[in-house]
């Protein structure tokens, strides 16, 4: 018998076009966390003033992700009772910004693209 989790024990699930907004923002909160003693300022608020393009963008993904059989791109949302605590990014292929860059293919074909919790 498996023991149960407590009932305030962070839940982790498939992000919906729902979560879009919150994702995003603990998105930018936790890179702002995790960057902020190591990144000028100046990069942190160019994240942020893209804040409503990642929201569109990411509502997008997240309902293509629900059609797309391939899995070519999942990301999940770790949320406990006061809300969102982390986000999780995986696909299959290379980043926009390593094809921009010419960078070669990842040799694994699937590769953690975010992996980002709240202090």
């Amino acid at each position: 018998m498996q023991p149960s989790l407590p009932a305030d024990a962070p839940r982790i699930r498939r992000a919906g076009p729902d979560d879009a907004d919150s994702w995003v923002r603990t998105y930018l909160d936790a890179l702002a966390a995790t960057y902020s003693t190591l990144l000028p300022p100046e990069f942190l608020a160019q994240q942020r003033a893209r804040a409503c393009e990642l929201v569109e963008r990411y509502r997008s993904v997240f309902t293509a992700q629900r059609a797309d059989s391939h899995r070519s791109h999942r990301a999940w949302y770790a949320e406990d009772a006061l809300g969102a605590v982390g986000i999780v990014e995986v696909r299959t292929g290379p980043s926009g910004w390593e094809l921009d860059r010419g960078l070669p293919p990842p040799g694994p074909r699937c590769q953690l693209v975010k992996l980002y919790t709240l202090p």
